[in-house]
């Protein structure tokens, strides 16, 4: 008899220690879906980041565009103009800038209306 139950304690020693092992092997696996689910949801949200970061760097690039035909737009603007006056409506300005005058009357190529819809001056050759 103690041989058979020497047999028996070593089958229910063996089956609680499978038991225990199968119990941290599905912890560990537990574990690993958790930390691969937040590894998902931190892709996600790296993704969207990256898509709005494109979306900004178009958005830039265009208005580079737009700037670059502004700033070639006024380069080729005659360069005798009467300078031009700024209102703010809310806030003044910090400080009063003022610019260089030209001499309108000195350049024919600039002759038209006025600010109050008279004529600056006639053009004569």
């Amino acid at each position: 008899m103690s041989a058979s139950l020497e047999i028996n304690f070593m089958v229910l020693y063996t089956q609680h220690k499978s038991q225990w092992e199968l119990r941290q092997r599905e912890e560990e696996i537990a574990e690993l879906q958790k930390a691969l689910s937040d590894m998902q949801v931190y892709l996600f949200q790296e993704r969207e980041h990256v898509l709005r970061l494109y979306a900004e760097n178009d958005r830039l690039k265009i208005r580079e565009l737009e700037d670059r035909k502004k700033i070639q737009h006024l380069l080729n603007l005659p360069h005798g103009m009467e300078p031009e006056i700024t209102y703010f409506h809310k806030q003044p300005p910090a400080r009063a800038v003022i610019g260089q005058h030209h001499s309108i009357q000195s350049s024919p190529k600039h002759l038209g209306r006025g600010p109050g819809g008279h004529k600056k001056g006639t053009y004569k050759k």
